[in-house]
This record gives structure tokens, sequence and C-alpha cells, in this order.
């Protein structure tokens, strides 16, 4: 009886631990109920077209002897020429404008 009343807080503390460990053991988590996380792969959006500014993701564009760096407005560009022809720098424009399936039907250039 010594023993008992000397240690009675171990005596406690042990029961308390045997008790912990059955109820885990009874009702614990035995990993039926596995959720496997998959990362979805996000969408990248397009770019919209504004009418009236379809070629705003081509630029700036150099081609040689000229700069197409801005709209001045819907279906207006602004073309800085280096040297050529007012001409030629047009149709080259218009190329371009083309080659990117764009309509230059509809645009103006100002020439800077």
């Amino acid at each position: 009886m010594k023993f008992f009343g000397k240690y009675w807080v171990i005596l406690i503390l042990c029961l308390v631990v045997i008790g912990m460990a059955t109820v885990k053991t009874k009702f614990g988590f035995k990993g039926k109920y596995v959720v496997e996380i998959v990362p979805q792969p996000t969408e990248i959006p397009k770019p919209t077209l504004v009418p009236g500014f379809e070629v705003l993701n081509f630029l700036p564009y150099q081609g040689v002897g000229f700069v197409v760096d801005r709209y001045l407005g819907p279906n207006e560009l602004a073309v800085q020429i280096k040297g050529i022809d007012k001409k030629l720098a047009e149709k080259m424009v218009f190329e371009w404008m083309k080659e990117n399936k764009v309509a230059t039907e509809s645009y103006k250039l100002k020439i800077e």
C-alpha cells in the first residue's frame, strides 16, 4: 500500500494513457477516407479582339524603314517613317496587317 500512496499521480497518469490509447485504437482514423488532391490546370484566357483595334497585340511593329507603334483611334494607326517613301511604307504596313489576318480596307494610316 505504501507504493500506491507514494506514486498515486503516476498511477493515475498511466491509467489515462491506457484509456486514451484504447479510445484511439477503437475509434481512431483508420485511413479509409483518403482524398487525393489533383491540381486542375487552368485555362489561359485568349486575348479578346476589340473592334477597331485588331493589331493591338502585335504593336509595336518595326519594319524596314518604318515603325508602327500605336493607335490614334479605332482603325487608325500611327506610322513613323525612317528614310523610305510614304507609298512604300503604306504598302508594307498593309502587307504586315494581311499576314496577321486583319482586314486592311477600314484602316487609315497617319504618317509621322
